[in-house]
């Protein structure tokens, strides 16, 4: 995989869609759309663990620990450079590091993100 800074035209779709996971609001009102864009995409499975870990978690996180969190999105241009700035890029993806149940979400977006893979075949 690129390295963010030299693929951010097809990643900012996806820590666009990924957002959400780490906004003041329920994710599952965007979840299927966040779901379609990342199967849509050209990344693998495995390709969008490591961008939802090393990526959209260090760039999001801080959105549930403020008391007054962002609930309506980022723009796009904080987004990528939030993302660019904050990004563990190449370090293994590390699952453990979720503070408000992210394991939970990205088993959930894997598993949709595989069934409508397999339904567009």
């Amino acid at each position: 995989m690129k390295l963010p800074e030299v693929d951010i035209c097809d990643r900012l779709d996806v820590w666009e869609a990924m957002e959400i996971f780490w906004l003041d609001t329920d994710a599952n009102i965007r979840f299927s759309k966040t779901a379609r864009i990342c199967a849509e995409s050209k990344y693998s499975i495995e390709n969008l663990e490591a961008i939802f870990w090393n990526e959209a978690f260090p760039a999001f996180k801080f959105n549930l620990l403020d008391i007054a969190g962002e609930w309506g999105g980022f723009p796009r241009d904080w987004i990528t450079k939030r993302v660019l700035n904050k990004n563990s890029f190449g370090s293994p993806v590390n699952t453990f590091r979720g503070i408000m149940g992210e394991r939970g979400w990205w088993k959930k977006l894997e598993r949709e993100i595989i069934r409508l893979r397999m339904e567009n075949k």
